[in-house]
């Protein structure tokens, strides 16, 4: 064995590692006790996380109530064509498609905090979805996108515009 060498001494390596953890865990208990802003050592529930870049569905009741009390700005996500042909009253024509066309004027002219519903027609259009994500990624953070909104609309006989057909 070379002159100056020690084996390794196993045991004393495993009491430093111990209490380096210790004085960690001890550090860590000081530093949450001195938090105003304590989170729950354990869980209480299921965690239910929202994606804030994500549109959220609205009923349609609710974008009835947003219609009637005027606290909402209703996008037609539809091809322009579709919007001339009839669409919500005081609906804006915003298809995500085309938003080079409308994208700048909007901007320019709607506050951030705006209440926005999105609508196309048909249970399986994915058009007002689309266009929500568009106005969240603009910074619209509350709008919403309604299901099937041109088709429930007329079905149940509220204010329309356009060349509508019976």
């Amino acid at each position: 064995m070379p002159k100056g060498f020690k084996p390794f001494e196993f045991n004393t390596t495993l009491r430093q590692i111990g209490l380096i953890f210790l004085v960690a865990l001890v550090l860590a208990g000081v530093v949450y006790l001195l938090r105003p802003d304590k989170m729950p050592l354990f869980a209480s529930g299921p965690a239910v996380v929202q994606d804030a870049h994500k549109p959220g569905e609205i009923s349609f009741p609710e974008a009835v109530s947003h219609f009637k009390d005027a606290t909402a700005l209703f996008a037609d996500a539809r091809p322009e064509d579709a919007f001339q042909a009839g669409h919500i009253k005081g609906a804006h024509s915003m298809p995500a498609q085309e938003s080079d066309r409308w994208l700048n004027a909007f901007y320019s002219t709607t506050p951030p905090d705006t209440t926005i519903i999105t609508y196309c027609d048909g249970e399986h259009c994915t058009l007002s979805r689309q266009l929500a994500e568009l106005l969240i990624q603009m910074g619209y953070q509350r709008t919403y996108y309604l299901v099937d909104g041109w088709g429930r609309w007329k079905a149940a006989g509220l204010p329309v515009e356009g060349h509508t057909t019976p």
